[in-house]
């Protein structure tokens, strides 16, 4: 999604690379130093709608997922 230009923005861990690679791809890349792990689950409008009602259920509660297991 990152190659194709389907995003608009990207926050990720520190990975090993990761991050370097990213700012190869990105117009606008700023490196953010953060102790906390965070999660955030996004997605296009679009997409959304072209996606099943089952689909959108997994997503949901796979977000509902990350939010349970998250520090507050």
């Amino acid at each position: 999604m990152l190659a194709a230009g389907e995003l608009n923005a990207v926050l990720s861990l520190k990975d090993g690379g990761a991050n370097n690679r990213m700012c190869d791809r990105l117009g606008n890349f700023s490196a953010i130093n953060y102790a906390t792990p965070i999660s955030y689950t996004v997605i296009n409008r679009s997409v959304w709608k072209q996606l099943s009602p089952q689909q959108q259920a997994t997503f949901g509660e796979a977000t509902k997922r990350i939010r349970d297991t998250s520090p507050e």
